[in-house]
């Protein structure tokens, strides 16, 4: 796999403005430049002085859109730390800043300009009029003082990450807006009170998803007080996104509830239980995917998992569609385990998933000399039926065989009781003792009134 470069030379890494910028020479040549992501460190450099002509280069940087300090590369584990990101964007156009000897000049010499950075106004004057007399973009370095992220033409990635943004700073300012207009070219909202002059345009080019913001008035003429319990912009994006770092512990169990109590005390916004749960599941799908995506990527967790786990047995079932209908999985251990060391003994259930999708998950296990659980084989299915169950057992046969000793454990459910009589026909087909009591109970008797 290849990445492709525009390599800057001719320049040197001052500080302007409080940020770190390259600057060059105003008569500075942008050279492109492609190599393989497996290339070592002494050969990239090496490649790179070939194609460019530079000589005696002492620093190679590159920049990354949401990072504003440069990340320097000095030896192989930083080029394949740029590599792997390469490879996660194969479509990128990465820009890469290089150093060879001291320029004599300072960064304040009018021979000197900052080299365009990764997030800096790349449209026409037409597009967005945001030119001084100089021909720099307008307010390039306001975060540095402003209240507020955004300043004109600064640029997001798309549409979406936009409104997630906007939502950000709502919530932090005590603040609603409205949405005067949306479409795909263009985004335009403004203060949800109606004399407020706060409003924000961004626009978009045709030809890509990015959206620049194209004007943008920060100043709130209405009292802001009048903040509302249940905020609009606290939508499940906004809030997931804020979630995100508190998931990253998975150790921890936060509740909905919680949630409600963080963001009242930290926002000052009062959360519906409903926008807490919602903002939950969305920072799991940040941090996990999506229920969708992971089906998608069964096969390949599968195929990874007998690589590490020599022995391991998969399998997944579909139908003429090609649509997911049952999983087995049984680990290469413990299948060795069972055969070799513990009793000939399994005990079966099955228990209904609450998920997106339900389902049915199947396990069958056995027990050591401790008395301990060990798991034989699990899977996923749609339903507790007998097909199901059949498949599931074969399954579990293939992998452990035929034992004359074999004892096989379940409740009293009609379709363990076919499958067993199919899969296991000369095995033993013991009730659970529990199971037994529970359904055998008799009911309290009602006293009748007089």
């Amino acid at each position: 796999m290849a990445m492709k470069f525009v390599v800057y030379c001719g320049g040197k890494w001052e500080v302007v403005d409080g940020r770190l910028e390259y600057v060059v020479q105003a008569d500075s040549v942008r050279r492109g430049f492609e190599t393989s992501t497996t290339v070592s460190y002494s050969t990239f450099l090496k490649n790179l002085s070939e194609s460019t002509g530079l000589q005696n280069i002492t620093r190679v940087s590159y920049k990354i859109s949401n990072f504003n300090d440069p990340i320097d590369i000095v030896d192989d584990s930083d080029l394949t730390f740029l590599s792997k990101i390469g490879e996660t964007n194969p479509l990128e156009l990465f820009k890469l800043y290089v150093v060879e000897d001291q320029v004599g000049s300072s960064a304040g010499s009018s021979n000197f300009f900052k080299c365009p950075d990764l997030n800096a106004n790349v449209f026409p004057e037409d597009e967005c009029n945001v030119y001084n007399k100089s021909g720099v973009t307008d307010n390039v370095n306001c975060p540095v003082g402003n209240k507020s992220q955004f300043y004109i033409g600064y640029i997001f990635r798309n549409k979406q990450e936009m409104k997630i943004e906007l939502g950000k700073m709502c919530l932090s300012e005590s603040f609603s807006y409205k949405v005067d207009r949306s479409s795909k070219t263009r985004y335009e909202v403004s203060c949800i009170e109606e004399n407020c002059e706060w409003n924000f345009k961004a626009a978009s080019r045709e030809s890509c998803d990015v959206f620049y913001v194209k004007h943008f008035n920060n100043n709130h003429t209405c009292s802001k007080t009048q903040t509302y319990p249940h905020m609009r912009q606290a939508n499940p994006m906004v809030v997931g996104s804020l979630l995100v770092e508190q998931f990253k512990d998975s150790g921890r169990i936060y509740r909905s509830t919680e949630i409600v109590k963080d963001f009242r005390i930290k926002e000052k916004v009062n959360l519906t239980y409903m926008q807490a749960w919602r903002g939950k599941c969305n920072a799991l799908e940040l941090l996990q995917g999506s229920s969708s995506s992971s089906f998608a990527e069964l096969p390949v967790y599968c195929y990874n998992l007998e690589k590490v786990n020599p022995g391991t047995v998969t399998q997944i079932r579909t139908d003429s569609e090609s649509r997911f209908e049952m999983l087995f999985v049984a680990i290469g251990a413990v299948i060795r385990s069972f055969v070799r060391n513990l009793r000939p003994l399994i005990i079966i259930d099955a228990a209904h998933l609450k998920g997106e999708f339900k389902g049915t998950m199947f396990l069958a296990v056995g027990m050591d000399g401790n008395n301990q659980i060990l798991p034989i084989g699990y899977g996923i299915g749609k339903s507790e039926d007998g097909e199901s169950w059949t498949w599931f057992l074969s399954k579990l046969k293939e992998c452990i065989g035929e034992h004359p000793e074999l004892a096989i454990i379940s409740d009293r459910a009609a379709s363990i009781q076919l499958a067993v009589r199919l899969v296991f026909p000369r095995s033993f087909h013991g009730l659970c003792c529990r199971h037994l009591m529970v359904n055998l109970r008799l009911p309290s008797k009602k006293k009748k009134g007089i």
